[in-house]
């Protein structure tokens, strides 16, 4: 019989326990038939993704925990743009511990920690992919771009994910194209903190309609200045109140923070106009 490879057997026993640690804070939800995965983000707050869970602010969702025990969760807020959502619930097991907030290196060893109505359940993998930061179709800002290369099945969507040496780094969700993407930790922590606070994510309103112009055209010296003309304005919305009118241009190159500083192009003339923004109604 050929002896036992130790290296082997030590990189299992490695596995084996991030799965353990995995999870200790991973629970199952079920929310109008659909079975999935979320994690204990705070000691009473449980983090899932957004698109899994339909049903609104205060409704309750049923959730079995890592301890088997079934209880009742009451939904905190959800935000699609970045697929996080939390979950009050009672407080059975340990919150996971978050790595530092740092892009984990392509080809890092990870774990995706799962449970299903039979028992917890894991997936190991490697990042696949990492890149730039990005928006989702609906405009969230959902951190750098991350792919894993690991197998995720449906019931472990929106379970944790786990690097080597055991810290959370996001949650694992599933995306067109079969691709596994990782929600960031620090995306998870800077929305959750907005849930927690006001149970939404609070927009900016500018209150405009506005359509895409040419400003100036391409030349041999470079390309041409596009802008984003005003067709429309909310009488009472904060760009009315800064004195934009119809037809002025913002260019593109305006600065949207809080308060807005607004750079505009009305009758060929360049200016730079303050905006209070609003939250959207």
């Amino acid at each position: 019989m050929a002896a036992p490879n130790s290296s082997l057997t030590a990189f299992s026993a490695d596995v084996a326990s991030l799965a353990t640690q995995a999870s200790q804070c991973t629970v199952a939800l079920r929310n109008r038939g659909h079975a999935f995965s979320g994690f204990y983000w705070r000691p009473d707050v449980i983090a899932t993704a957004a698109e899994l869970v339909s049903t609104r602010p205060g409704d309750r969702i049923s959730i079995l925990t890592p301890s088997h025990e079934t209880v009742d969760g009451v939904v905190i807020g959800r935000d699609p743009s970045t697929d996080v959502a939390l979950v009050r619930a009672p407080a059975t097991a340990s919150a996971a511990t978050a790595a530092p907030s740092t892009v984990p290196a392509l080809g890092t060893l990870v774990l995706a920690g799962g449970r299903s109505r039979h028992g917890a359940t894991c997936a190991v993998g490697f990042i696949g992919l990492t890149g730039a930061r990005w928006r989702s179709m609906r405009g969230g800002d959902v951190g750098p771009r991350i792919w894993l290369d690991i197998r995720l099945r449906p019931h472990a969507e929106g379970g944790p994910v786990l690097d080597a040496a055991g810290q959370f780094i996001g949650m694992a969700v599933l995306a067109p194209r079969r691709r596994v993407l990782l929600i960031p930790a620090e995306t998870i922590e800077r929305v959750g903190g907005e849930l927690l606070t006001h149970g939404r994510i609070r927009r900016a309103y500018l209150g405009v309609g506005l359509q895409a112009v040419e400003v100036s055209p391409r030349s041999d010296k470079g390309a041409g200045q596009s802008g984003l003309m005003i067709i429309s304005l909310d009488p009472d919305g904060p760009a009315a109140k800064a004195g934009l009118q119809q037809g002025d241009i913002i260019l593109r190159n305006a600065d949207l923070a809080q308060p807005a500083s607004v750079d505009i192009s009305r009758s060929s003339q360049h200016m730079k106009i303050n905006v209070a923004l609003a939250e959207r109604p």
